[in-house]
C-alpha cells in the first residue's frame, strides 16, 4: 500500500525535526559544559556581589532585548508562507530601528543604574556595554530566522557553540586577571560580536533595510501578544534584582542567581529545544491528533531527561556543592529545595507554551505569563520583605502552582494525556535517586572522583530501565534518524 503524501511529509517533518533535535542536544551538551566549567570558575574567583552584579546585568540586557524585539521575527517563523527578501529585510529594518532606541536608553540611563546598585562611577560601562552587545546582536536575527524555518539547528549550534565558549574563556580569563564585576562587561561584547561573524559564516546574508507598514502591521498581529510573554517575564523575574537588590543588596541577589542556576540545571539543559517547538508544532497544527502524539512525545522527552537529572541533583546536593562551588554556598540548602520544586513543572509547560503559539493562541500563552508575573510579586513581595532571599524561593512554589490550569487549557486544543506521560519517569527516578541516596549515606562523596562516579551510576540505572520500558519507542526512533542521515 503507498503512502499518502500527507503522511509522506508528516514522517520527513518527524525526521528532520529529530535530526534537529540530535543537533540542539549535541550543541546543549557542549554549551551546557563550557557554562558549568565557566560557572564554577566564576563562582570560586568572584564574590557574592559580583556574581550578583552579572543577574542585575542579564536582567538589564533581557530588558533591553524585549524593547528591541516585538515578536516580528517569530511570527516569520511561524508564517506558513515562505518569507521573501522583501519581508526579511523589512522586519530587519524595523528591528534596527527598536534596537537602536533601545541602545540609546541605555547610555543615558547607565550612571543611574549603576548608583541605584551603589556601584563605582566606573561601573556604569558595564550597561554601555549591554548596549554595544545588543546593538551586535541584531546583525544575528535575519540568519538565525532563515535557518530556524528550515530547522537547520545543526548550523546554528555552530553559531551557538562559538558564542558560549567565546563567553566563558573570556569570562573567566578576565576574572582571574582581577577585572572583578567588569568581567561581565568583556564577556558579553565579545558572546555578541563572536555571533554576528560567525553567523554569516554558517547562514550568509545580504544585509538591507526595506519599509513596509502593511506587512510589518500582519506580523505584529502575532508578534506583540508574543513577544509580550517575554516582557511580561521579564517583570515577574525582575523581582530579584529589583526588589531584592535593592532591598537586600546585591549580595542577595548573587545567592538567588547561584542557587537558581543550580536548582534549575535539569531543566535548563532542555530549554534550547524550546525554540524547536513553534517552527515544529506549527507544521503539524492542521492535523490536531497527529500534533497530539508530537506533542505526548516532546513531553514524555523533556521529562525523561530532566527527571534524573533533578533528583540526582537534590539527593547530592551538598557533595556537588563543597566540591565544585565551596562550603560557603551550603546555607542556600533551603532556597535550593524551594526553587528546586520548578522542575516538576517546567519540562512540561515549556512545550505547551510552544504549542499554543504554534496553533497561534499567543494571546493565551500571554495571559498565563501575566498570571505568573502578578503572582510572583504578589507573593514575593510581602515573603521578601519577610524572610529575604528564602521568600523569594516560597513564592516561587506558589507560583508553580498554576501552571495546572494552563495544562487543562492546553487539552481542550489538542487531545493528549500528561499524567500518564511524565509519571513513569519521575517514578524511575526516585527509585534510583533512593539508591543513590542510601549509598551516600553509607559511604559520603569525599572526593571528586566518588562524585563522578556515584552521578554516573545514577545515571546508568536510569537509563538502563527507561530503554527496558521504552525499547520500542527508543527502536522508532533511531530508524527515523537512519532515514534523515
Amino acid at each position: 500500500m503507498t503512502a499518502s503524501p500527507s503522511s509522506d511529509a508528516h514522517a520527513s517533518l518527524l525526521r528532520q525535526a529529530l535530526k534537529s533535535v540530535v543537533a540542539l542536544g549535541a550543541r546543549q551538551a557542549l554549551v551546557q559544559i563550557a557554562n558549568l566549567i565557566g560557572g564554577i570558575a566564576l563562582v570560586r574567583l568572584l564574590l557574592p556581589k559580583e556574581y550578583g552584579v552579572y543577574a542585575v546585568i542579564s536582567f538589564v540586557l533581557g530588558f533591553a532585548t524585549t524593547l528591541g524585539d516585538v515578536g516580528l521575527g517569530a511570527s516569520l517563523i511561524r508564517d506558513p508562507e515562505q518569507p521573501t527578501e522583501h519581508d526579511y529585510r523589512v522586519v530587519f529594518g524595523a528591528q534596527q530601528a527598536l534596537i537602536a532606541c533601545a541602545v540609546l536608553g541605555l547610555w543615558i540611563a547607565a550612571p543611574y543604574i549603576a548608583a541605584a546598585y551603589e556601584l563605582g562611577e566606573s561601573d556604569r560601562w558595564l550597561f554601555r556595554a549591554v548596549g554595544i552587545s545588543l546593538l551586535l546582536t541584531g546583525f544575528q536575527t535575519i540568519p538565525a530566522i532563515r535557518l530556524e524555518r528550515t530547522l537547520s539547528f545543526d548550523r546554528l549550534s555552530i553559531v551557538e557553540v562559538s558564542q558560549a565558549l567565546m563567553f566563558n574563556v573570556v569570562a573567566v580569563s578576565c576574572a582571574w586577571a582581577g577585572f572583578g564585576a567588569q568581567t561581565f562587561a568583556y564577556a558579553i561584547v565579545a558572546r555578541a560580536l563572536t555571533g554576528a561573524l560567525v553567523i554569516q559564516l554558517v547562514s550568509p546574508w545580504k544585509l538591507g533595510i526595506h519599509w513596509d507598514w502593511p506587512l510589518l502591521k500582519r506580523h505584529l498581529a502575532f508578534g506583540l501578544p508574543y513577544q509580550g510573554i517575554g516582557a511580561v517575564s521579564l517583570i515577574k523575574d525582575s523581582i530579584s534584582p529589583l526588589l531584592l537588590g535593592l532591598t537586600a543588596g546585591t549580595a542577595a541577589v548573587g545567592h538567588v542567581t547561584w542557587a537558581g542556576m543550580v536548582a534549575a540545571y535539569p531543566v535548563m539543559i532542555m530549554m534550547i529545544l524550546q525554540r524547536l517547538y513553534l517552527p515544529t508544532f506549527a507544521r503539524f497544527q492542521q492535523d490536531r491528533a497527529m500534533l497530539g502524539a508530537v506533542v505526548e512525545r516532546v513531553i514524555w522527552a523533556t521529562n525523561a531527561v530532566a527527571a534524573p537529572l533533578a533528583i540526582l541533583t537534590m539527593v547530592l546536593f551538598e557533595p556537588l556543592t563543597v566540591l565544585l562551588f565551596g562550603e560557603q554556598w551550603l546555607g542556600a540548602h533551603r532556597l535550593f529545595l524551594l526553587l528546586w520544586s520548578a522542575n516538576i513543572f517546567v519540562p512540561t509547560v515549556t512545550p505547551l507554551l510552544g504549542l499554543m503559539n504554534a496553533l497561534g493562541h499567543s494571546r493565551t500563552a500571554l495571559a498565563f505569563a501575566v498570571i505568573w508575573m502578578v503572582g510572583t510579586w504578589l507573593f514575593g513581595v510581602p515573603l521578601i520583605l519577610q524572610f529575604g532571599e528564602l521568600g523569594f524561593g516560597m513564592a516561587n512554589v506558589l507560583v508553580q502552582l498554576t501552571n495546572l490550569a494552563l495544562f487543562r487549557v492546553a487539552k481542550r486544543h489538542v487531545p493528549f494525556e500528561i499524567v500518564k506521560t511524565v509519571t513513569p519517569a519521575w517514578v524511575v527516578a526516585l527509585g534510583v535517586g533512593g539508591v543513590v541516596y542510601v549509598l551516600n549515606r553509607a559511604l559520603p562523596v569525599h572526593n571528586h572522583l566518588m562524585l563522578v562516579l556515584y552521578l554516573l551510576l545514577g545515571a546508568g540505572l536510569y537509563a538502563a530501565s527507561v530503554y527496558t520500558f521504552n525499547r520500542r519507542a527508543f527502536t522508532q526512533a533511531r530508524e527515523l534518524l537512519r532515514k534523515s542521515t
